[in-house]
């Protein structure tokens, strides 16, 4: 073979080692649900013992849309161009946008925060756990507790996200009230 074969000999190799790769780390998708995880004793979506509940799974779905958004708004307003009054300028400031998905990232940012903090209260409460008394987590986990729906079963999350979302503030206060 010459050198020429060899390379192309050589990068097919390489595509279809990638190829499998890819292939490889595919996940496999079963034909019912898994049951409740060995490893955290959790039920799957931390759904109530009910067949057919979802659980949170609803707040998996809210929390990928709100981080598509921040990865949409997260994109420079600079990027943007325009020309105007008839061609003579070409400077025009995008500060207005920069401030407006800027406002619209702290929206988006609090509900993925809200939808993790009603799926990790839900999950402590399958399991029975509570954080060491005195701190900073034991005391936030008390503040959640007092807003959200402590009822499993299967209903709308509207609520308990908006509620989840509005303490935000006020874990801020807990943390800076700690001296940390």
């Amino acid at each position: 073979m010459t050198g020429g074969q060899d390379r192309v000999s050589g990068s097919r190799e390489f595509g279809v080692i990638c190829h499998l790769g890819s292939w490889t780390r595919r996940k496999p998708r079963p034909t019912e649900p898994p049951p409740p995880s060995s490893s955290t004793r959790l039920r799957p979506f931390l759904a109530d013992p009910e067949p057919a509940s979802s659980g949170v799974m609803i707040l998996e779905y809210a929390a990928s849309a709100a981080l598509g958004d921040l990865r949409a708004f997260s994109a420079p307003a600079s990027l943007g161009h325009a020309v105007l009054s008839r061609g003579v300028e070409e400077q025009a400031s995008f500060a207005s946008l920069a401030a407006r998905q800027t406002l619209r990232v702290c929206g988006a940012y609090r509900l993925v925060v809200g939808c993790e903090l009603v799926a990790a209260v839900r999950a402590l409460h399958q399991r029975d756990l509570r954080p060491e008394p005195g701190l900073l987590v034991s005391r936030a986990l008390e503040l959640a507790e007092s807003v959200l729906d402590e009822d499993q079963a299967d209903r709308p999350l509207t609520d308990d996200v908006t509620a989840a979302a509005r303490l935000l503030d006020r874990f801020t206060d807990i943390w800076r009230g700690s001296g940390a």
